[in-house]
């Protein structure tokens, strides 16, 4: 627009500034009930990563209106970094240019409406088609320049995702994850430029519970949080642990190999640092570092030995094998093994029996604060204890009993055959 901005064009952009947020809205419900992806309900991250480009794209759009001038690239730099975003996400090329288009469409329906008058500021009488004839005027002055800010916005746009989904293409077959694999695998790492690789790499297992954007109930945006999240993470671990930290991780868990020279103690602080990235609860378990030759089984024990901590109620923490030396024993494949384990299928068969002996080992063997924990009464406990005793030929009574059926309840908790159901009392 050469011309100065018309009155009534000038009050429209006004009006369309202060609908900017009801605009953001109405895109994303629009859009997600368009989409395939996402069926009628729009997500939580798509009301906060949309919504957000659509209103500064408005703001861009206004601004430039105003000031009669076509948008820099400086500014279109914030929304060529959220399109990087989108292809990281995995969202197609398509369905990010089906939005900038909404979104123009969007801003000249909302003009549209807006450049009419009201009906207390029409014109009465002959002065009315006057009037019309004047506003659609100023709207014909703002076709170019909508037209003009959708192209430029939408080519950044278009271009940084292509941009960013080459990268992600190649990140497939990226060196780092290729020599991580090879690793835990027991075959040779590929050399590629750039990598570097070490003789001896310690083993960080990792569990990683969703975030709170994972819990959004829908698919595609758990998929979505899950990519971000595992980026996060990865990113710090670079940090807190060692640049060349090789990453076989997802949404989940997995392991993280850290070259040395690295510490032999866990890292603690490192983790704290990784759940921070995740905004989720990481429980590890660490191995320190060994031969590459050495890894896939290490890994493998590392691996076992953070399931334990898992299935025992760890939430967070670092853990090795000394922390779950009974445990990962019992896990071990054994005839005795097998026996234990058909004395923990006698005792689930009375869920009470099986409850009440948990209660007793918490307690020390107590029979008075066990009562109290199930809220029954002391010779309740007897009864189920000699109940016990006959049913599985271990008597809690003698220190072998204890020993015995400390083994079968470690068994029974984390055994991977094991459904850990019992009663309340």
């Amino acid at each position: 627009m050469s011309q100065k901005l018309s009155s009534v064009l000038a009050s429209a952009l006004e009006k369309l500034e202060r609908r900017l947020p009801l605009i953001a809205r109405t895109a994303v419900t629009t859009y997600a009930a368009g989409s395939p992806l996402y069926g009628d309900t729009a997500p939580e991250h798509l009301h906060l990563h949309m919504a957000h480009t659509v209103r500064e794209i408005g703001r861009l759009f206004i601004s430039a209106l105003r000031e009669d001038r076509e948008l820099t690239e400086e500014e279109t730099l914030p929304l060529a970094e959220r399109a990087r975003e989108r292809a990281e996400d995995g969202l197609p090329a398509e369905d990010l240019l089906d939005a900038y288009l909404l979104i123009g469409e969007l801003f000249w329906r909302e003009l549209s409406a807006l450049a009419r008058p009201g009906p207390d500021e029409r014109d009465q009488g002959s002065g009315s088609t006057d009037s019309r004839a004047a506003e659609r005027a100023a709207l014909l002055l703002a076709v170019g320049p909508l037209l003009s800010h959708l192209h430029r916005t939408a080519l950044a746009g278009v271009r940084a995702h292509q941009e960013e989904s080459r990268l992600i293409l190649g990140s497939i077959h990226d060196p780092s994850r290729r020599a991580a694999r090879a690793l835990l695998a027991g075959e040779q790492a590929p050399e590629a430029p750039g990598l570097e690789l070490v003789d001896s790499y310690a083993v960080l297992a990792l569990a990683i519970t969703p975030d709170a954007a994972e819990r959004t109930g829908n698919p595609t945006g758990r998929q979505i949080a899950g990519r971000r999240k595992v980026h996060r993470v990865e990113q710090e671990a670079a940090r807190a642990l060692a640049p060349c930290t090789l990453s076989a991780l997802d949404a989940t868990g997995g392991v993280l190999l850290v070259p040395v020279p690295v510490a032999s103690d866990p890292p603690h602080q490192a983790l704290l640092r990784l759940a921070g990235a995740a905004g989720a609860d990481v429980v590890a378990a660490w191995a320190p570092p060994v031969k590459n030759a050495d890894l896939p089984t290490t890994a493998e024990r590392t691996r076992e030995v953070l399931r334990l901590a898992v299935v025992g109620g760890a939430t967070a923490g670092v853990h090795v094998l000394d922390d779950v030396l009974l445990e990962y024993q019992l896990a071990r494949p054994t005839s005795a093994r097998e026996r234990l384990l058909a004395l923990a299928h006698v005792l689930r068969s009375e869920p009470r029996l099986l409850h009440t002996l948990h209660a007793y080992f918490d307690n020390d063997w107590a029979r008075l604060r066990t009562a109290r924990a199930l809220g029954v009464h002391p010779n309740t406990v007897d009864n189920r204890l000699l109940r016990i005793a006959a049913l599985t030929g271990a008597d809690p009574s003698t220190s072998r009993g204890l020993v015995l059926l400390g083994a079968v309840l470690t068994l029974e908790r984390t055994a991977p055959e094991s459904t850990g159901s019992t009663p309340e009392c």
